[in-house]
């Protein structure tokens, strides 16, 4: 079972719906909301380390791993993620680092 990308399938079916209450009902809201997900280089590589991490602790399977892995690509490109990712998945993984993050510093998620 790989929670990633069943969590990134449920996303992305809200978003193919228009999003909640109508948000993403255009191809430019869907562009503008998904240019909010770019990463810099920074958080590419901060991303790349907490998988890691969560991975060789046990937090998250090696095939959740590769999942955000392949979502990330093996190297930063403009937008932080690899070629045909979808926003549900960017979303997904971005939640997921979030999470992994907030774990280890002890405060909590929303």
């Amino acid at each position: 079972m790989n929670r990633l990308t069943i969590f990134a399938d449920k996303i992305q079916t809200m978003i193919d719906a228009g999003g909640k209450d109508g948000a993403l009902n255009t191809p430019e809201k869907i562009a503008a909301f998904e240019a909010k997900q770019n990463l810099t280089a920074e958080d590419h590589a901060a991303y790349q380390t907490a998988k890691s991490l969560a991975q060789v602790h046990g937090v998250i399977t090696a095939e959740e791993a590769t999942t955000a892995y392949q979502a990330l690509g093996a190297c930063y490109r403009e937008t932080g993620w690899a070629k045909g990712t979808s926003l549900g998945m960017k979303i997904a993984v971005t939640k997921m680092i979030g999470e992994l993050l907030a774990a280890r510093t002890g405060k909590r998620v929303a």
